[in-house]
C-alpha cells in the first residue's frame, strides 16, 4: 500500500469512526489487523503516522 493510499485510508477511518482525539486513534491504529502490517517497516510507518496525527 502506498503512503498516499494509507493516508487516504487514515482520513477515511477517522471520519468513519468520528475520531478527533489522536491518542485514541493511535490506539485504534495499533490494533489494526496484522494483514495491514505484515512487515515491521509497515508497522513502524503506521506507528509513526499515528503518533503524528
Amino acid at each position: 500500500m502506498s503512503i498516499e493510499r494509507f493516508l487516504f485510508q487514515v482520513d477515511r477511518m477517522k471520519a468513519l469512526y468520528g475520531y478527533t482525539d489522536s491518542e485514541n486513534f493511535t490506539v485504534y491504529l495499533l490494533n489494526l489487523p496484522a494483514s495491514i502490517g505484515k512487515c515491521s517497516k509497515t508497522k513502524q510507518t503506521i506507528i509513526l503516522l499515528a503518533t503524528t496525527l
